[in-house]
């Protein structure tokens, strides 16, 4: 598989879009515009009101995207709503293919943490496989970093900025892998949808069996 453009979802998705260029040899641009007096999307309350923030919030740009197969790098898929008009916005500028990679894992849980994110219900990777989480966003394929992979460039971006690593445990993942640091009890974890996992199990999406990121766009080359 092969592909011409790499395009970052501004802000969140321009460093790993970089690494991404360099680490494939697909050249990046910025064939997204963002509007940077509008704020985080996810978290308005009505799916209009979401949906319209999505088209104030980015523009794509024909003349970078026309005939292109485009590589769209975003930071999470929280609802899936955002995702599916970026891919929409994306196709409508004229490009051939699109695929999306995501430099999170899938996130299964809500954070009860200060992270303003819905409850477990809404969150579309706690009750889709891969396949219909692409299906969804109409996206011609669709790869997530892996925990395991997550934690390795958190700990060499540690590394390299402190001179020290912390250990995995450190590190709270409850919004992908529903395990808390603090324990809830029966009512609660049935108040917040937390008795059921329902969301995928180990390897999670984009997860090969030995935990790494497997992209299909950089295998092949």
């Amino acid at each position: 598989m092969e592909a011409d453009i790499v395009v970052p979802v501004p802000d969140s998705g321009l460093a790993p879009a970089l690494g991404y260029a360099e680490e494939s040899g697909i050249p990046l641009d910025m064939g997204l515009v963002r509007n940077h007096y509008v704020g985080r999307t996810f978290i308005e309350p009505q799916q209009s009101i979401r949906h319209f923030g999505v088209k104030i919030k980015l523009n794509a740009v024909p003349g970078l995207l026309a005939g292109k197969r485009v590589v769209v790098i975003d930071d999470s898929i929280v609802r899936g709503t955002t995702s599916r008009k970026i891919v929409s916005m994306i196709r409508e500028a004229g490009a051939r293919e699109v695929h999306m990679r995501i430099t999170s894992a899938p996130i299964n849980f809500p954070c009860f943490y200060g992270i303003d994110t819905p409850n477990r219900g809404e969150l579309i990777a706690s009750s889709h496989t891969l396949e219909e989480i692409r299906r969804y966003l109409k996206a011609d394929s669709l790869a997530y970093l892996s925990i395991g992979a997550m934690e390795e460039e958190v700990r060499c971006s540690q590394t390299f900025l402190e001179g020290e690593s912390r250990t995995p445990g450190h590190y709270c993942k409850a919004c992908f892998d529903g395990n808390y640091p603090i324990p809830f009890t029966q009512e609660e974890r049935v108040q917040h949808g937390l008795f059921d996992r329902q969301g995928p199990s180990a390897p999670s999406p984009g997860e090969t069996p030995e935990g790494r990121f497997d992209d299909p766009l950089l295998r092949s080359r």
